[in-house]
């Protein structure tokens, strides 16, 4: 582990976040079946867990702050795409109101509550970004009041548990619930809470190679499985979630592999590069295409790096540095 601004950076985390975009990525251009660019989503869920629960754990600001942290790092890149998208929907010709309506749901995060059936295919993958940010809402309220009390009783441990079982039933069974779907919060709660629960309380660092290989060995076979599992998707995520539990654990330990450059930088650009990838591919018509779709894959890559480089890191770093300043300026008391 080393520190990047302060806070703490594990170099194989970036690689692995590398790899499930990779999943993604693969999945929509058509090389893998479809059901597995669910796996992918799925490897980002666990991740997002653990880091924002480390983060939290730190305390070193308010939950005003974490919120606005929050925003700088996602909302600019989400406005610029649903923006160029847009305008490259209408120059095909298409209906500016039904864009509007999804492009607000986009940016206020609850396109997840739209059913699938009806969602707008070339935002559609703006779910899992919902996903995410209501679950950032919530879990800062809940962790402080987990950690005052589980000092003391097992007992909320034990409540821990219960909700990610309870989260992988609603998963498994989502059908008998008439009002989630597969995209909501409720089901893909199961994977964020697993990367939490591994955030609160870490395996032994003994275990760091058997967690690797196992991770990867179940990553290798939740690929392979999705096209003969029952429930393709939610099957796929299920066994993906325990394959990256044990690849973060063994990743924060450090990883040659997960530290490769080429992953890092995937990691690196992936949430610039889940933005982008799937509208193009959309819009060009070219989506599970094969060959058909490197193009606009390709042109995905290029726009990702210009707005991780261009947008993202600098409005970080100024934020960054505003919230330095302002930590640091003397306090003046006026008379």
């Amino acid at each position: 582990m080393s520190t990047r601004e302060g806070a703490p950076y594990w170099p194989a985390l970036d690689g692995l976040r590398g790899v499930a975009m990779l999943i993604v990525i693969v999945a929509h251009a058509g090389f893998i079946p479809r059901g597995s660019g669910g796996i992918g989503v799925t490897v980002f869920f666990v991740l997002s867990g653990f880091l924002i629960t480390q983060v939290l754990l730190r305390r070193e600001h308010g939950l005003g702050h974490f919120y606005a942290n929050r925003a700088v790092r996602l909302v600019p890149a989400l406005v610029l795409m649903v923006v160029v998208v847009g305008v490259l929907w209408l120059v095909q010709g298409r209906a500016a109101g039904t864009y509007a309506e999804y492009a607000f749901a986009s940016l206020l995060y609850v396109e997840n509550f739209f059913p699938v059936s009806h969602a707008l295919e070339v935002l559609n993958h703006c779910w899992s970004l919902a996903v995410e940010e209501q679950f950032y809402l919530l879990w800062p309220l809940v962790l402080p009041f987990f950690i005052r009390r589980s000092v003391q009783s097992r007992f909320w441990w034990g409540c821990m548990f219960v909700a990610v079982l309870a989260a992988l039933r609603l998963a498994v069974h989502v059908a008998g619930f008439p009002l989630l779907s597969y995209v909501s919060l409720p089901t893909n709660a199961y994977a964020l809470l697993m990367g939490c629960l591994l955030a609160l309380a870490p395996w032994p660092p003994a275990w760091r190679r058997t967690s690797l290989a196992g991770g990867l060995l179940l990553l290798v076979f939740a690929l392979a499985a999705v096209p003969f599992a029952p429930g393709q998707v939610i099957s796929g995520a299920l066994i993906g979630a325990g394959a990256a539990t044990l690849l973060v654990h063994g990743a924060v330990q450090g990883s040659a592999l997960l530290s490769w450059l080429p992953l890092r930088f995937a990691g690196r650009i992936s949430y610039a590069w889940y933005l982008w990838h799937w509208p193009l591919l959309w819009l060009s018509g070219t989506t599970f295409d094969g060959v058909g779709a490197l193009p606009m894959i390709g042109v995905s890559f290029v726009v990702a790096v210009a707005s991780t480089v261009w947008l993202e890191e600098p409005l970080r770093a100024a934020w960054r540095r505003r919230s330095v300043s302002r930590v640091s300026a003397p306090h003046v008391v006026v008379d």
